[in-house]
């Protein structure tokens, strides 16, 4: 009886925020929509149904997939499919699996460059599930008296979590012109900043070692600049382009939305290769070279642009020109210290469930 007044509940709450959403969508006329605000609450409140009943069982799946007008597929390996249709060719799509164990990130895919024959990623395997996991590390190394982070949080989740450590002294707030308004921007503890952040042109922003950047918002780069070090941002990470003139990044980059790069790049080194996680999409306008590992829902190379690094690509692209070499010098005992997690870990409690938020494929 309790099981089946939390699956009401929890169906009256998805149809709530539906109304809600489309209302919004209406009324700035933006009907199109609708349905993919559907879908995303369709699918989000039968994860959120399985992870409240702590219940796989197949006919109780059959069951909730039947009641909720969604899909639920068994991909093997103990990693489910929750997926529902929004449009004649868009899918909206989470996954999870229960699992008493972690998903080890080097084993898994760091160690590949993605383009081998036969390689698959793991779809419990995404740019937001590296940031999540990444923030557990730090709150386990850095503020262990803080309230557990969660290693399912989504990137919205984060900057609430980032707000509480402000409230506890972990973290301080600035604003965008505390460091925008820097000759030489940088940022010397554990920052958050609400609010695009746009560093000027002939400026380079540094993350110092030991610390990181949060940024709820966008976080743009100017032409003629340099980013260093490790930087979680809510919305967009840009770099601008010169011409002739190749611009720097070497670290480590968590985007909640795009990653785009209208600059030459050069990336990484053996000693620290750059990473960067986008949710949604990383985009490469120009040359791009040296040691260097994206992950995201797609990779797209626009104009021609050549791609040559050392590392690996972990994304759907329709590149064909992308030369990806194998890095021997990566190692599992490196990636802490570039501020990579090396696991992907379950939910605590009871009810060891990992899972991916709802995304369109």
């Amino acid at each position: 009886m309790l099981g089946i007044v939390t699956l009401v509940m929890m169906i009256i709450t998805s149809v709530f925020v539906y109304v809600v959403n489309s209302a919004m969508l209406i009324e700035y006329g933006i009907n199109n929509e609708v349905e993919y605000y559907d879908s995303y609450n369709k699918v989000d409140a039968t994860l959120s149904i399985i992870i409240r009943e702590e219940n796989t069982d197949p006919l109780f799946l059959q069951g909730l997939e039947t009641y909720m007008g969604v899909s639920i597929t068994d991909t093997g390996n103990g990693v489910y499919e929750i997926s529902d249709g929004y449009s004649e060719t868009k899918t909206m799509k989470s996954y999870f699996s229960v699992t008493t164990g972690g998903i080890n990130t080097y084993d898994s895919f760091l160690q590949y460059t993605g383009r081998e024959p036969g390689f698959s990623l793991n779809p419990l395997i995404t740019a937001e599930k590296m940031m999540s996991n990444y923030m557990v590390d730090l709150q386990e190394a850095s503020f262990p008296a803080a309230n557990p982070a969660d290693p399912n949080a989504t990137f919205a989740e984060t900057m609430t979590y980032v707000q509480y450590l402000v409230t506890q002294g972990y973290f301080v707030q600035r604003t965008p012109s505390q460091l925008t308004g820097q000759s030489n921007p940088t940022v010397n503890g554990f920052w958050y900043i609400s609010g695009n952040v746009t560093i000027p042109d002939r400026r380079n922003l540094t993350v110092q070692e030991g610390y990181i950047l949060v940024v709820n918002g966008n976080l743009e780069m100017g032409q003629r600049s340099t980013f260093t070090g490790t930087v979680i941002v809510s919305g967009n990470f840009t770099m601008d382009g010169a011409s002739n003139r190749y611009e720097t990044i070497r670290g480590t980059i968590y985007a909640g939305g795009n990653f785009l790069s209208d600059a030459q790049l050069n990336l990484g080194t053996v000693d620290r290769p750059t990473f960067i996680f986008a949710k949604n999409d990383i985009t490469i306008n120009k040359q791009t070279r040296y040691y260097a590992y994206f992950l995201s829902n797609r990779f797209l190379v626009v104009n021609s642009a050549s791609i040559s690094i050392t590392g690996g690509i972990y994304a759907t692209t329709s590149a064909y020109s992308l030369n990806v070499s194998a890095n021997p010098s990566l190692t599992e005992a490196q990636l802490p210290g570039y501020k990579v997690t090396q696991s992907i870990r379950s939910g605590s409690g009871g009810f060891s469930i990992i899972h991916t938020s709802p995304q369109p494929g």
